[in-house]
């Protein structure tokens, strides 16, 4: 019923002679055992002037047919096929990702009690699964109970988790798997996994200064109190070194006390200027200040 042989696949033999179906061929006389060769998953049946063993005798002047029906086989046979993946290979701490699971008969026999097991990994939290009622959650551990599948079936089962806090650089491995059943021809592909690495964010620095009016004596140096901040000075991070503010470049003001700062920062060297005011002379630095932080 399932079968796909042709009467070509398969060699012919009268005893050690090797014949063609449908051609006629002369023999002494004798008895003769008929027999074949050909694809597994196959029973042969005698009909014809043989006996049940394909045996025949055969006298003189006798002109006898043998025919050889063969018939496939009832399927015993399975071959269960897990695969697994990950919306995100890379993910941050807190994010949501989901793990598909592909479960598939690429055998010819129908599987039968097909249960699939998923211990999600300590770093993620289970929110959710498309399973219904065919999932099984406790905690982190998932069973997914399938039952049969037939020959070329596929189902899948979808969980959604969090990656959780405090796993910032781990690499997250979860894995499914279908016990292999007497019936499975291939143990080796019931089981499948993926992994997600997680982010490790990127420290990052606060950068700050005051602009302050250099009251006598003029040391060139900020002293304290007895030197009053100026609001509303225009601080810039001079990328290009040009000396100048561009539209590009990041920039602040100070505040009411003169102060003033930049967050955000990667680690790294940068290069401090004011948008000087007019009637005023910048006395500290004399120079460009260069910040570096790492």
């Amino acid at each position: 019923d399932q079968g796909t042989s042709v009467v070509s696949d398969f060699d012919l033999f009268v005893s050690k002679t090797q014949v063609v179906s449908g051609e006629t061929n002369t023999f002494a006389t004798g008895t003769y055992t008929i027999s074949e060769s050909g694809p597994d998953g196959y029973t042969a049946e005698f009909s014809g002037d043989c006996d049940a063993n394909g045996s025949i005798t055969l006298d003189d002047d006798q002109n006898l047919e043998c025919t050889i029906t063969n018939d496939d086989n009832e399927p015993t046979t399975y071959d269960v096929v897990v695969t697994k993946d990950v919306s995100a290979i890379i993910a941050d701490a807190g994010q949501t990702v989901s793990y598909t699971i592909t479960v598939s008969n690429n055998g010819l026999a129908t599987a039968t009690g097909v249960v699939l097991n998923d211990l999600l990994p300590s770093d993620v939290t289970y929110l959710s699964d498309n399973g219904d009622t065919a999932t099984d959650v406790v905690g982190n551990d998932i069973t997914w109970t399938i039952g049969s599948l037939t020959s070329g079936q596929t189902v899948i089962l979808v969980v959604t988790v969090t990656i959780n806090q405090g796993t910032e650089g781990a690499s997250i491995t979860n894995t499914a798997s279908v016990p292999c059943g007497e019936g499975d021809t291939n143990c080796d592909n019931n089981e499948d996994d993926a992994t997600t690495r997680v982010n490790t964010p990127i420290p990052t620095y606060t950068m700050t200064g005051k602009v302050y009016q250099d009251d006598g004596p003029q040391n060139s140096s900020y002293d304290g109190d007895s030197e009053a901040g100026l609001a509303g000075w225009t601080v810039f991070i001079d990328e290009d070194e040009s000396n100048s503010l561009n539209g590009e470049e990041l920039s602040t003001e100070s505040d009411s006390n003169g102060d003033y700062q930049f967050t955000g920062l990667l680690a790294g060297c940068y290069t401090v200027r004011e948008v000087l005011q007019s009637n005023w002379t910048q006395t500290e630095p004399i120079e460009a200040l260069d910040f570096e932080y790492n």
